[in-house]
């Protein structure tokens, strides 16, 4: 999915409805995302050639998945719980 939103335009990225739900502001979601937060933006600063996003959470949903994914250092890496406590 990532490699999809870096490569294709805006509507292309949501074509799949069977992938996405709406959430209580409208924001669309992945459905099977570990956790998604719904947020109202409240300001927008432009720093060079970004647009930094700062936002008030109105609702959170967790799934009870406990393994994810970030992307570092050019590749995709899995992340799990630590076994030690």
């Amino acid at each position: 999915m990532a490699d999809l939103f870096a490569r294709s335009e805006v509507l292309d990225r949501f074509a799949d409805d069977s992938a996405w739900t709406t959430l209580f502001t409208g924001a669309p979601a992945l459905r099977d995302a570990l956790a998604s937060l719904d947020c109202r933006i409240s300001e927008v600063n432009e720093i060079g050639t970004h647009s930094v996003f700062f936002c008030q959470v109105e609702s959170m949903r967790l799934l009870d998945r406990m393994e994810g994914l970030v992307y570092f250092d050019r590749c995709y890496h899995r992340l799990s719980p630590s076994t030690t406590a």
